[in-house]
């Protein structure tokens, strides 16, 4: 426990001064912890939004078919747009400093998407 994040600790202190050797104080980081979930990599998703409006949508994976999502289309592509467009575009758009962003979506079974990940899109 204590000892494993003092090592992570000593070792993100590293970090930040090898990329910011001048003042690593003042840069602006954050680091993030999340519960680790075991996903089915078929129903994680990709979506581009720029200027708060959905350009792109794939899978995360694209390197791999998975059969199994073929299946699922109409149902997966309308949970997915109905969530993006009720839920994702409204929320980050009241945020009004994140105008482009790639964001990771995730279907678990039987259930609505979930957001995994939000970066900048530059």
């Amino acid at each position: 426990g204590f000892k494993m994040l003092r090592v992570h600790v000593r070792d993100f202190g590293g970090l930040l001064t090898f990329w910011w050797p001048e003042q690593p104080t003042q840069a602006r980081l954050f680091l993030v912890l999340k519960e680790f979930i075991d996903v089915n990599k078929a129903m994680e998703f990709r979506c581009f939004v720029r200027g708060n409006k959905l350009v792109g949508l794939c899978q995360r994976n694209p390197e791999t078919v998975y059969p199994e999502l073929l299946q699922q289309e109409p149902s997966t592509k309308s949970k997915l747009l109905g969530f993006i467009h009720t839920e994702l575009l409204p929320k980050i758009a009241s945020l009004q400093h994140l105008p482009d962003y790639v964001a990771d979506l995730y279907i678990p079974s039987d259930s609505q998407p979930i957001i995994i990940d939000i970066n900048p899109w530059r």
